[in-house]
């Protein structure tokens, strides 16, 4: 019995020693939190909460992805910003029309769900994404067939053998065995860190062939898949993007979000403090005020995050940004397409390149099939995308069309054509966005033309300048 109580009670003191110490622990950690925010070692947001004096205002000059990234990131860290955009909407040319119930992004567009910036921007499930499905429909004069990644697609894995078997059985298996040593190493290295020691003027020509690809899946597949994707020749693609943007459609899907992709920058701009001034076209810039409606306006520091063309005449020393161009022609038909699959339609090119042909149909996307917002129900919605010189004939697009898939496009109405002078930067010789300068003439300049050419590189510049903003004014070190 007199052992049972002396057992109690030391169960008695260790509870209380116990809660002592716990006490005495988070009184420390109390203490130590208010010390590091006092000096400045918490949040970029916390530290400019303990300064003195008014917050720090910055102008941004474009409400496209980058100009919202940059202003949301400095909203976060404390700052005042101020968004001016010359047209009625967000997105730049990220943007999408409504016409007669479909939805039309203005230019071919996808979202990768597998770019480490897009996820860290974004909210992706609020955007209720639909996928293509990875791999494509080969089209060569009427005929058709499909390579798919066989683990994602187990359903096409007969037609994905049959498509390849028909380039030769040898050299298959050894293009398989290149794309393989390529992607060695892609699950545990650091995509940004690859990307920034690669080579920026190599092409994606000279890559093919330094790696000893067949003709057959250059011609058949390579080639046509990522001039499908940039709308440029693989001549002017940088190798450095097509290695980047393999692993990460290899880690994710090509995506349209239900609202078209006219929803990535709304989601920007919904979380920025302070609406977008719309409608609000700036007149010129200088390091510490803008003009616009005939009046200048003073700021701390002043970012311009046009397009490259717009961005040269803001800025008086910024170099020319060349662009690429592409042509995107939509039509509308009752019923289902003629490819079913959420697949992606490339025009192959055999074993030979053709020649003598200044334009191209590059690609033939189903947008309703993977994303059936895209279209009224039960009808279905084309987007032809052409490379090089300007359309202007409709006809022609239908004729190769119909040469591509071998169907008749009579009844296909056409809803829409968008020709896009500046499509995207060209790549070569490549940006690398921590080469960039970040400021020309002493006002801050982001984009996508000041890193690579894709959605995922414009968000990266954007909070690249946001985080050189907050070393600049809060005196903090930012985290990479």
């Amino acid at each position: 019995m007199l052992g049972k109580q002396v057992h109690a009670r030391h169960l008695r003191v260790k509870r209380q020693t116990c809660m002592r110490l716990s006490l005495w622990l988070a009184g420390c950690m109390y203490i130590l939190r208010s010390l590091l925010a006092e000096s400045h070692c918490l949040a970029p947001s916390l530290a400019m909460a303990s300064t003195s004096g008014p917050p720090v205002k910055v102008a941004v000059v474009g409400a496209g992805v980058a100009g919202l990234v940059c202003a949301r990131e400095l909203e976060r860290a404390g700052f005042e910003v101020d968004v001016f955009e010359a047209a009625a909407q967000v997105g730049g040319r990220v943007r999408t029309e409504e016409v007669d119930g479909y939805q039309l992004d203005v230019g071919f567009q996808i979202l990768i769900d597998s770019y480490p910036e897009v996820r860290r921007q974004l909210d992706l499930p609020a955007l209720q994404l639909g996928a293509y499905a990875p791999g494509a429909v080969l089209a060569s004069s009427g005929c058709l067939s499909v390579v798919a990644n066989p683990l994602k697609c187990p359903l096409l894995l007969f037609q994905t053998l049959k498509s390849v078997l028909s380039w030769g059985i040898l050299s298959s298996a050894a293009d398989v065995l290149r794309l393989l040593r390529l992607a060695l190493g892609w699950a545990v290295s650091d995509p940004y860190a690859d990307l920034a020691k690669s080579d920026k003027a190599e092409s994606t020509k000279v890559l093919f062939e330094r790696l000893g690809f067949s003709s057959g899946i250059v011609q058949r597949f390579l080639r046509p898949f990522f001039e499908a994707i940039y709308v440029s020749p693989v001549e002017e693609q940088s190798a450095a993007m097509f290695v980047f943007v393999l692993r990460m459609l290899a880690f994710g899907s090509a995506c349209l979000p239900a609202r078209g992709m006219r929803a990535v920058p709304e989601q920007l701009a919904a979380s920025l403090k302070r609406p977008v001034c719309l409608n609000t076209p700036v007149e010129a810039v200088e390091p510490k005020r803008l003009k616009h409606s005939g009046q200048w306006h003073d700021y701390s520091a002043v970012v311009a995050a046009t397009e490259g063309p717009a961005a040269c005449k803001l800025l008086g020393g910024l170099a020319e940004v060349r662009s690429t161009r592409s042509v995107t022609v939509y039509f509308g038909m009752a019923g289902p397409p003629p490819v079913k699959e959420p697949l992606i339609v490339l025009q192959s090119y055999g074993d030979l390149a053709s020649e003598g042909c200044e334009s191209r149909v590059v690609n033939i996307g189903f947008s309703s099939v993977a994303q059936p917002s895209y279209a009224p129900a039960g009808h279905s919605l084309a987007a032809v995308c052409v490379m090089g010189p300007r359309i202007e004939d409709e006809a022609w697009v239908r004729k190769e069309v119909e040469g591509m898939l071998g169907v008749d496009c009579a009844s296909w109405r056409h809803l829409r054509t968008y020709d896009i002078a500046c499509h995207q930067p060209v790549q070569l010789p490549l940006q690398e966005p921590d080469s960039a300068p970040i400021a020309i003439g002493g006002v801050f300049c982001c984009g996508d033309h000041r890193s690579s050419p894709t959605l995922d590189g414009a968000m990266r510049s954007g909070r690249r300048v946001a985080e050189h903003l907050q070393k600049v004014f809060l005196h903090d070190p930012v985290p990479n």
